[in-house]
């Protein structure tokens, strides 16, 4: 149980702080502090710190989160965010916000933004830390510089220029596994592309591309950083074929609607380079580019409301056949019929279903569905969203529920996922919400069940009064 009794300043008419200290009836103590600040109707600045002694001498914990968007001289767009705690049992014990509740990494960034006419510049500072008790990892960034130049024609050519280039300096320290990597990156990636637009209905869009990459430090037999340098040099060449690209307009329940029908074919080459790049330090998608030879053919059907533009229906199908599994004698050459559904008829109601369907004996090798309805009755706004996710070689099965309803100043909402191949619930939660002009009661409870992890099962209880402006009361388990 604890008292929470805020201090507000008015400091101007764009800023103000205020100040918490909230007692516990077990002993622990804990003060916080919050400031905003609006620029303008973009702009604004937000910072939350909070500071917890426990009771008992046990280790204390703190939080420090925080976002800002600032745009600077010369057009720069300023954008950060902080989110940084102790330990993940202090979002356990001390949160009264069930999507916090089960937050384990810290992750904090700021990047400078500034965009020109046919390009983009961006320089990040990055540090991401994991909070788990039994896992300790961190990753940092800085600074990683990117600069990315839009299709640009070369002069009066017919040919366009695009490219990303990126300096990255980054450290990634894994206590668990046992290694502690400190390496500095440039990678350079233009891609010449020739528009081919024959007729309207039709065009073709190819493109090729080198790119050199090098790091500052190798990889050892030993698993460890060697101080020698690395490089690599590799080339792409991928084309996209759309068309013939066939419309209609009709009317539908008396609405005019727009029938769009796009076939595309897109090719992807990549050459296979996996043994120069054994001696690279593995830190994301860059340092190991995989060999690909591929063809993936699609047909798309959208609808539009002419009306107000809305897309009502997009119909999907798509395969790939890969040349390069087929060289080699690999198995399974043709990927899975891929067929895509997005649905939103009315503005009360959408869904989205996607499934794979194996051309090998397979059948439906996965599928997931999701959708949402709403519907008012007088002062009543009940709604449900429903998903369903189905994988057929990992038996995975999972349904959620989230039923909401809301009537005046009162909102009741619920989430129930069930794990539907091992039959147990893996979470059930519910939100209760009263508002008055200067009061709210809020009352929640979650209870998740963690068996498929090392952590234990997590059950939370809360209960909020809040007087706007005075405090808030609370207690929670």
């Amino acid at each position: 149980m604890f008292v929470k009794v805020p201090f507000y300043w008015a400091i101007s008419r764009d800023r103000d702080a205020t100040f918490w200290v909230t007692p516990y009836t077990k002993g622990s103590l804990k003060v916080a502090a919050e400031y905003r600040q609006v620029f303008s109707k973009r702009e604004s600045l937000y910072m939350y710190g909070s500071y917890l002694n426990k009771a008992g001498g046990k280790k204390n914990k703190w939080k420090f989160e925080g976002n800002v968007f600032k745009v600077l001289p010369y057009d720069v767009e300023l954008k950060g965010e902080a989110n940084i705690v102790s330990t993940s049992k202090y979002r356990k014990e001390f949160s009264g916000s069930f999507s916090s509740y089960t937050e384990r990494h810290n992750d904090s960034y700021a990047i400078a933004v500034k965009r020109f006419e046919n390009m983009r510049l961006s320089v990040l500072a990055r540090y991401q830390d994991d909070v788990e008790e039994n896992y300790e990892e961190e990753v940092y960034k800085f600074p990683q510089i990117d600069w990315e130049l839009y299709p640009t024609k070369l002069w009066s050519w017919p040919l366009y220029i695009e490219g990303k280039t990126q300096f990255l300096r980054y450290r990634n320290k894994n206590d668990t596994l046992g290694f502690d990597y400190k390496v500095s990156r440039f990678d350079f990636y233009p891609k010449i592309s020739l528009p081919i637009n024959p007729v309207p209905w039709f065009s073709i869009l190819p493109k090729y591309g080198i790119r050199y990459t090098v790091w500052s430090k190798r990889l050892g037999k030993d698993g460890g950083e060697k101080r020698s340098s690395t490089d690599r040099f590799i080339y792409s060449f991928e084309t996209d074929a759309r068309g013939p690209l066939l419309y209609k307009n009709f009317e539908l329940f008396g609405k005019k609607v727009r029938h769009d029908i796009i076939p595309e074919i897109k090719y992807v080459y990549i050459p296979d380079e996996t043994k120069a790049q054994t001696d690279i330090i593995q830190f994301d998608e860059v340092d190991r580019i995989l060999p690909e030879n591929k063809v993936t053919y699609s047909l798309t059907n959208r609808f539009f409301s002419l009306t107000d533009s809305r897309e009502l229906l997009y119909i999907k199908l798509e395969q790939s056949y890969d040349i390069y599994r087929d060289r080699k004698g690999l198995p399974y050459k043709f990927s899975d019929i891929m067929f895509e559904l997005n649905a939103r008829p009315s503005a009360n109601m959408d869904f989205k279903y996607r499934m794979y369907y194996s051309v090998y004996g397979y059948g439906v090798t996965r599928w997931n569905f999701s959708g949402r309805l709403q519907k008012r009755i007088k002062g009543f706004l009940p709604s449900i969203g429903i998903t369903y996710y189905y994988e057929k070689f990992t038996k995975n099965r999972y349904i959620e529920y989230t039923p909401r309803i809301k009537y005046k100043n009162v909102e009741l909402s619920v989430t129930a996922r069930r794990d539907i191949a091992r039959d147990y619930w893996v979470e059930r939660s519910w939100r209760l919400a009263i508002h008055g002009k200067c009061w709210s009661i809020v009352v929640g409870y979650l209870n998740r069940d963690n068996r498929l992890s090392d952590s234990k099962n997590d059950k939370m209880i809360t209960f909020f009064f809040v007087l706007r402006g005075l405090g808030k009361f609370g207690v929670g388990k």
